[in-house]
C-alpha cells in the first residue's frame, strides 16, 4: 500500500540522482564539501533532497544538498524547516554556524527532549517539541554527539507514539486504521534509533530502542514478528551481558513474559509459551518488587486466556486480587481488562458488561487512552455476540 504522504511513481522527478551540472552547481554552492555548517568533508558526497523525491522533491538545484554519509543519514531525521535553513545560508553566503536556540550540547538536547516527553499536553505539541530540539541538534559541533541526540529524540517519538493514544474514534475499523498507521511510524522510528545508537557503540539504549520496535509489531497485530524481534533481544543480552546483575535479569524477565504473550496470540508453540511465561514468573518472585510480580502475574493471567487454559488463568487473576489495593493505577487498568476478558471467553457475559464499564470508567478517570480503546474494543465485542445470539434466537 502507498504510504499516503508520498506521491504515486508517475507523478515523481523522472531523474532520481544529482548528476551532471546539477551536481557541479551543488559543488559550487559549498566548495565541493559537505553541505553541512559544522562538516568539512569532501568526499563521498552524496545529493539529498530537501523536500523527498518520494513525497513530489524535484531533482532540482534548489531542492539539493551535497552531504558526506553520517550528514545524509542525519538529515532524514530532522524536519525539512532544517534543511532549509541550511540551504539558505548557502545561498545567503551566511557564515553563522551556531545553534539557534542555544543547544550546545547532547545533553541540552537529551534534557529538552526528556521535558517534551513528560509533558502531559497533547501527542502534536511533543511532537512539535521533540521536533525543534532535532532541528538544531543537526547543529551540534561533532557527529557523536549529533547521533546522542537523534537517537533520543526518534526514540521519543516511538515512544509517544507507541503510548499516548488519541481518543477512540467513531468505529472499529477507523480506530484499528489508525492505530496500525502510527504504530508502522513508530517501528520504522525505533529502528532508526537503534542504527544511531549502534554507530556510537550505545548497545543498551540499541537495545532499549529495538524492544520498542517489538512493542510496535505487537501493537499491529503482528505477533509472530514480535516474538521473534523479542527473541533477537534476548539472545543478545545474553551474549553481550557480561556481568549478569538483578536489573538485566528483571529486564530478561519482562522480555520472556512479552515473547510467551506474543506465541500465545500467534496460537503457536503452547508449550513454549507457558514455559517462557512460568520462567519469568519465578525470575520476579526470586529477585523482582511487588510491581514486578505483579505484572508477571498479569502476562501469567493473558497468556493462560489466549491459550485456552482458563483454569490456570483464574488461578493467577486470584493470586493477583489478593493485592489488589497494592496495584499502581495503570496495573489495575491492565487487570481489569485481563479480567473482562477472562469473563468474555468463559461466557460470563453479565460480570463481563460490569468490569468493561467499570474498567472504562477507570481508564478515564486516569486518562488511559491506550487502555480505553482496549476497553472499547471489548465493548464491541460483547455488542456483536449480543447482535449474533439475537439473530440465532431468531432464527
Amino acid at each position: 500500500m502507498l504510504d499516503k504522504k508520498n506521491v504515486s511513481v508517475p507523478q515523481r522527478d523522472p531523474t532520481r540522482e544529482f548528476r551532471g551540472k546539477i551536481r557541479e552547481v551543488l559543488k559550487l554552492e559549498t566548495g565541493g564539501e559537505c553541505s553541512h555548517p559544522l562538516c568539512d568533508l569532501n568526499e563521498n558526497l552524496e545529493g539529498h533532497h530537501v523536500i523527498h523525491h518520494a513525497r513530489g522533491g524535484p531533482t532540482k538545484p534548489w531542492n539539493g544538498l551535497l552531504l558526506c554519509k553520517v550528514c545524509h543519514f542525519l538529515a532524514h531525521s530532522v524536519p525539512v524547516s532544517a534543511l532549509w535553513s541550511i540551504k539558505c545560508r548557502l545561498r545567503d553566503s551566511t557564515t553563522d554556524n551556531s545553534s539557534p536556540t542555544g543547544i550546545q550540547c547532547a545533553d541540552d538536547a537529551v534534557v529538552r527532549i526528556m521535558s517534551a516527553m513528560a509533558d502531559s499536553t497533547a501527542r502534536r505539541t511533543a511532537f512539535q517539541r521533540i521536533n525543534a530540539v532535532l532541528a538544531n541538534a543537526f547543529y551540534l559541533p561533532t557527529p557523536a554527539a549529533r547521533h546522542v541526540a537523534f537517537m533520543h529524540g526518534l526514540l521519543a517519538k516511538a515512544v509517544i507514539l507507541n503510548d499516548r493514544t488519541p481518543s477512540v474514534r467513531s468505529t472499529l475499523e477507523t480506530t484499528l486504521s489508525s492505530m496500525n498507521e502510527r504504530r508502522l511510524h513508530a517501528q520504522l522510528l525505533a529502528a532508526r534509533a537503534a542504527r544511531h545508537a549502534r554507530s556510537i557503540g550505545d548497545r543498551a539504549f540499541a537495545i532499549r530502542a529495538l524492544h520498542t520496535r517489538a512493542v510496535a509489531f505487537n501493537a499491529r497485530n503482528r505477533f509472530r514478528a514480535s516474538a521473534a524481534a523479542h527473541g533477537e533481544i534476548l539472545k543478545e543480552l545474553r551474549e553481550r551481558s557480561r556481568a549478569r546483575t538483578d536489573q538485566v535479569d528483571l529486564f530478561m524477565a519482562r522480555l520472556l513474559r512479552e515473547r510467551a504473550v506474543c506465541l500465545a496470540k500467534a496460537s503457536s508453540r503452547s508449550t513454549k509459551a507457558r514455559d517462557l511465561v512460568a520462567e519469568s514468573l519465578r525470575i520476579a518472585k526470586a529477585i523482582g518488587s511487588h510491581h514486578d510480580v505483579s505484572d508477571a502475574l498479569l502476562r501469567c493471567c493473558e497468556t493462560m486466556t489466549f491459550l485456552e487454559r482458563y483454569g490456570d488463568a483464574h488461578a493467577h487473576r486470584d493470586e493477583l486480587r489478593a493485592n489488589w489495593s497494592r496495584l499502581d493505577p495503570h496495573l489495575r487498568a491492565i487487570a481489569m481488562k485481563l479480567e473482562a476478558r477472562l469473563l468474555i471467553a468463559t461466557r460470563k457475559r453479565a460480570l463481563a458488561e460490569e468490569a468493561v464499564a467499570e474498567g472504562k470508567k477507570w481508564c478515564e478517570q486516569h486518562r488511559f487512552h491506550h487502555q480505553s480503546y482496549h476497553f472499547a474494543r471489548l465493548a464491541w465485542q460483547l455488542c456483536a455476540s449480543r447482535i449474533l445470539d439475537r439473530r440465532v434466537y431468531m432464527t
